[in-house]
């Protein structure tokens, strides 16, 4: 039967589709209906297409649920990228997601996502005394807000699905990014619960490689709670002790499929609101580089992972806060008061951005993003929030020159690898060295509206206008 509906939309080799050609699956028959149910039942796994299948017929033809046009109609704005690929800009709404979407798919996006979200208490969460207003770093943060954090970014961060199950796309319009997903929620879990956690994404890659539609995968790995960073090793704290970023990307190279599966490189992508955030971040890059790179000439058992957007809270030496007042980390609020088109219930009280955590935190945390889908520099494009509150005039130079100091400063030291005759350096150990450099920059203005908060520009949600091309 499975069969039997991807043929009425495509003959032997997958083509052009034809929107003529298309019927919903809500009008397929009964009989039909009820076939293809059975069949799917009678499986012991699905694959992500044949569960969206299932879901959709289901719900029509067994639960009678009339599938209707929205009634609400939404006018956009549409704005031409840099990379020749456009977006819609949209007003507030009530579900987390971008107020700029691609209607197109670009090199780096993936159609089969695999989230791994887990949400911890604080070690310290118990100890000491808070008000509900008062600023508490990561490790007395409450399992409720480290949760509020992640299921808001989750929704956020999975785009509005564009296309139908049944239907096979060849090209790049149509089928939105993320679209056949799984994802495993882990609250406080224990080292066994996260192992296991691995499993059940390795089965999911498993029965999905095979998919008309798969190039390959993109892994999500999101945490929020509290993080470690000593001489030794980085990474978060869970149920039951330590658990190092060597340990983390240990488990998502094992969800890779093998590289005879892949027709094209994995993606990872990265939020993290922890405190060493940056440090955990460029842990597992470096842990991943390190395993990837001698296997470049000999055979690969997996496919190669390479990276995506990373999300931190916070530089590798500083802590992450939370305010039970907000219900979630400070770095989550604020990054979705700016960039989610859902409207959080404290903002109006709370007008604060992401450029403002570092004065609201008393210079504590400088939350930072870089994305290595949009530079070909190798450093990606990093945002720094912090720096919109210097002046104009100096910002370029300032961030351009502590890149270039702080990439000369690797290569007079020797901490480098060459490969194949080329420096190999870990480009988020130039990120948060620059970052570094750039926070003492920003500290007197900080302080200045740490003192009288009066002096600065409150942060408006109307801010958003051309948000993801404005990096500083």
């Amino acid at each position: 039967m499975f069969k039997k509906l991807l043929n009425r939309f495509r003959k032997d080799e997958i083509q052009e589709q034809n929107v003529a050609e298309f019927t919903e699956l809500s009008e397929i028959s009964e009989a039909e209906a009820l076939e293809l149910i059975d069949e799917y039942k009678s499986k012991k796994s699905l694959s992500a297409r044949e569960e969206l299948i299932l879901e959709v017929v289901s719900d029509v033809h067994v639960n009678k649920n009339k599938r209707s046009k929205p009634s609400k109609v939404e006018s956009v704005e549409i704005i031409k990228k840099e990379d020749g690929l456009f977006t819609f800009q949209m007003s507030d709404h009530e579900r987390h997601e971008p107020r700029n979407q691609s209607i197109a798919l670009n090199d780096y996006d993936r159609v089969f996502w695999l989230n791994i979200i887990i949400a911890c208490d604080g070690p310290d969460v118990d100890k000491g005394s808070y008000s509900q207003e008062e600023n508490k770093t990561k490790n007395f943060g409450t399992l409720d807000n480290a949760k509020n954090d992640l299921k808001a970014f989750l929704q956020f961060y999975t785009p509005t699905r564009l296309g139908a199950p049944n239907l096979v796309y060849k090209y790049k319009l149509g089928r939105s990014a993320g679209y056949f997903d799984k994802t495993i929620e882990l609250d406080n879990p224990s080292s066994q619960e996260v192992i296991d956690a691995v499993e059940l994404g390795k089965l999911w890659v498993k029965n999905n490689v095979n998919d008309p539609e798969f190039l390959s995968i993109q892994i999500n790995f999101f945490f929020s709670g509290h993080g470690f960073n000593n001489s030794e090793e980085s990474g978060i704290v869970i149920s039951d002790g330590d658990f190092s970023s060597a340990a983390i990307a240990e488990s998502i190279l094992s969800c890779l499929p093998s590289s005879e599966d892949c027709k094209s490189p994995c993606r990872l992508d990265l939020f993290l609101d922890c405190c060493h955030s940056g440090a955990v971040a460029r842990d597992i890059m470096d842990y991943i580089y390190n395993i990837q790179e001698p296997e470049e000439k000999l055979t690969r058992k997996h496919a190669k992972l390479g990276f995506g957007k990373i999300f931190c809270s916070c530089l590798d030496d500083e802590s992450s806060i939370e305010l039970s007042d907000l219900n979630h980390g400070l770095f989550t609020f604020t990054f979705l008061n700016e960039f989610s088109r859902k409207s959080l219930i404290s903002s109006k009280e709370n007008k604060i951005g992401l450029r403002d955590v570092g004065w609201y935190s008393d210079l504590q945390q400088h939350p930072f993003m870089v994305d290595y889908t949009s530079s070909d520099s190798g450093l990606g494009m990093v945002k720094f929030p912090s720096m919109k509150l210097l002046n104009d005039k100096i910002k370029t130079e300032l961030f351009n020159n502590a890149f270039e100091k702080q990439f000369n400063k690797v290569l007079e030291s020797n901490d480098f690898k060459v490969v194949d005759g080329e420096t190999v350096v870990n480009p988020l150990e130039i990120t948060l060295g620059a970052l570094r450099e750039l926070r003492v920059a920003c500290y007197s203005q900080e302080t200045a509206i740490r003192e009288k908060p009066s002096i600065r520009k409150a942060f408006s949600r109307k801010e958003h206008k051309n948000h993801e091309l404005k990096w500083f």
